[in-house]
């Protein structure tokens, strides 16, 4: 188990380390031995007997996860939660366009004839294509899952859009 935790806590720090890495690389890699002290120190976090990872863990990374652990919770499971909508939205576009596609091959089966696409006359009696039924506008399937969404959370979602059965009706 103490080896388990030691390895999270290692990749949590290089991973963190990576991270600032692609922007402090810029400003400090023309110091002198810059390189051989980045090695130092990924050889002071993984040797066993320096401690490194678990002193920098516990002196510098949990204090501050702790003290934000409730925001950090909220941002995470808001996130999952707009993950969940953006499948679901691209989800219900996969499935129309094939349930259309479907239909067309069905269609050019039957009578040997290429439909046309739904179309429409613009001011000019030119022909475009019809525009795409507008989207929802409403709340998340998933509003449940953060107690805490605020609603500017809500505007920057894709809206959700609608089933055939529901534009019929």
């Amino acid at each position: 188990m103490a080896e388990l935790q030691f390895w999270c806590q290692y990749w949590i720090i290089v991973a963190l380390l990576t991270i600032f890495e692609r922007v402090g690389d810029v400003l400090v890699s023309w110091l002198p031995l810059y390189g051989e002290m980045k090695l130092a120190l990924f050889i002071y976090l993984w040797y066993p007997k320096t401690k490194g990872t678990g002193y920098i863990y516990e002196r510098l990374l949990r204090p501050c996860l702790v003290a934000h652990e409730p925001e950090l919770d909220r941002n995470f499971q808001e996130m999952r939660a707009r993950a969940w909508d953006l499948a679901i939205y691209y989800w219900h576009n996969c499935t129309e366009l094939g349930q259309t596609a479907f239909f067309q091959i069905i269609q050019f089966l039957a009578t040997g004839k290429i439909p046309k696409p739904n179309t429409q006359k613009d001011e000019n009696n030119s022909t475009v294509a019809a525009a795409p039924p507008p989207s929802p506008t409403g709340p998340s399937a998933f509003h449940l899952m953060a107690d805490n969404h605020d609603q500017a959370s809500d505007r920057r979602r894709p809206p959700l859009p609608h089933s055939r059965h529901q534009r019929r009706s």
